[in-house]
């Protein structure tokens, strides 16, 4: 799993890699792109910068909401999985 998609717009990405797009808002998208995905490892970047706006709920929902529902995806794989954070001080 790898790249980024934004307004429907996707990045560049290594031959051989499959784009699987998800609204990291909805537990419902996320849970099942780790279940097509089966990943073995996660390396979870996605969020809002903190010149994007002051919009407390979105932002929440995508800077740690979505980490949240993103771990319990994963934990309910039952398979060994590492993962990578990345957050800022706006969480």
């Amino acid at each position: 799993l790898f790249g980024t998609t934004h307004s429907g717009v996707a990045g560049t990405r290594p031959d051989g890699v499959t784009l699987l797009p998800c609204d990291i808002t909805s537990a419902e998208s996320v849970e099942a792109v780790v279940d097509a995905a089966k990943p073995t490892r996660v390396v979870h970047l996605a969020g809002v910068a903190s010149a994007a706006g002051t919009d407390a709920a979105h932002l929440k929902a995508v800077n740690a909401d979505a980490a949240v529902t993103l771990l319990r995806a994963v934990t309910r794989q039952n398979t060994a999985c590492s993962l990578l954070l990345a957050s800022s001080g706006y969480v």
